[in-house]
């Protein structure tokens, strides 16, 4: 189970979202890497949420896997 990426908070996740990294070159200039994951809960989902930059968020099967 994810933790929120919040330091020393231990709230139950309800979210997360992977970022999609630009990985193009000449033979595929629209190529991409995933990126780093990050969880947070209810309380932090707002804050969190206002720095996300190009990517996806996480179904819930995928945060119950992390």
């Amino acid at each position: 189970m994810p933790k929120c990426m919040y330091e020393g908070c231990t709230e139950k996740v309800v979210g997360g979202y992977e970022d999609i990294l630009d990985a193009g070159d000449h033979e595929n200039p629209h190529a991409t890497l995933p990126g780093m994951k990050t969880a947070w809960c209810k309380t932090h989902e707002q804050k969190a949420k206002q720095s996300l930059g190009r990517g996806r968020f996480l179904s819930q099967e995928e945060l119950l896997s992390e």
